[in-house]
């Protein structure tokens, strides 16, 4: 059966935190549109509730908890007593709430209109069931998210000694720090690098440098063949293309500033997104924002 947030839950209208913000931390939590913004010296809402954006974000509703203060650009959603809280967080979480949106300007959402949303209800032992899994799924992901955030930093970490220490061949781990071993370093225009190491500009390392172009969108024929095309927007923070979305033909090619570059190189974009890389995993054609 289906039932509207009216007959499910009720909608109130924050307020201005002005009176009430806290200097220092307290367990009210201040939330807006964005999630937490502060603290607060007196609750405005007893959890649990859903925080809803009347302005601005319309899509990124918040489950809280405990007691809280809801600012005056959204809604608090205040579960009924046969409503669990959690599941009707998900509903919302689930559901395109920008389209509720009623504003030229500022996306922006009324609370009638909020109202009027409906959604297949369930017995709240059921509702209670659906929340409890979902929620376990969300704290599989959140660890995998820390798992993924501290695998980065070690990365990245890994990186700069690589990149400012180097591998000792004879022993196949990194070089003691400048610090600790002054005499296997020697001082360059980057820095002190390893003695062996030459600097080198990028030029004098690479054999030659190609710019990219965009075969005519007016002929579509030119994007009717097997040879993969990318810009940018295909490229991946793990240094990758993902999903090829563009395919040209060799009049295409011919007849345009595109290049098809070899498997194995290096691409950079120098425009949208600048500084961003990527391997060609085979050979592809590139966009004028792209270099090899």
């Amino acid at each position: 059966m289906s039932e509207s947030l009216r007959n499910l839950s009720t909608i109130e209208y924050g307020a201005s935190p002005k009176e009430i913000r806290s200097n220092d931390y307290t367990s009210i939590g201040i939330y807006g549109t964005g999630g937490l913004v502060g603290s607060a010296t007196k609750p405005l809402f007893h959890g649990p509730l859903v925080v809803v954006a009347r302005k601005g974000t319309l899509d990124k509703p918040l489950f809280i908890t405990g007691d809280c203060w809801v600012i005056d650009t959204a809604y608090a959603v205040l579960p009924n007593a046969n409503v669990d809280a959690k599941w009707l967080y998900y509903n919302l979480l689930n559901y395109d709430l920008k389209k509720l949106n009623e504003s030229t300007g500022v996306p922006s959402i009324s609370r009638d209109y909020l109202y009027r949303v409906t959604f297949e209800t369930f017995p709240l032992p059921e509702q209670r069931k659906i929340a409890r899994i979902l929620s376990t799924v969300d704290a599989v992901i959140e660890k995998s998210e820390a798992a993924i955030a501290k695998y980065k930093a070690i990365k990245s970490g890994m990186m700069r000694d690589l990149f400012t220490r180097g591998i000792d061949l004879k022993t196949g781990k990194l070089r003691p720090r400048y610090e600790d071993a002054t005499e296997l370093y020697k001082q360059s225009e980057l820095g002190w690098v390893p003695k062996a190491w030459k600097v080198v500009s990028i030029e004098e390392s690479c054999v030659s440098f190609i710019n990219g172009g965009t075969p005519s969108t007016k002929n579509t024929g030119n994007w009717k063949g097997t040879i993969p095309w990318v810009t940018g927007a295909d490229f991946l923070e793990s240094f990758e293309i993902g999903f090829i979305r563009r395919y040209i033909n060799q009049d295409a090619v011919s007849n345009s500033s595109t290049h098809v570059i070899n498997g194995g190189n290096i691409l950079l974009v120098t425009r949208t997104g600048v500084g961003k890389l990527a391997i060609a995993p085979f050979d592809i054609a590139i966009s004028r924002i792209l270099l090899a």
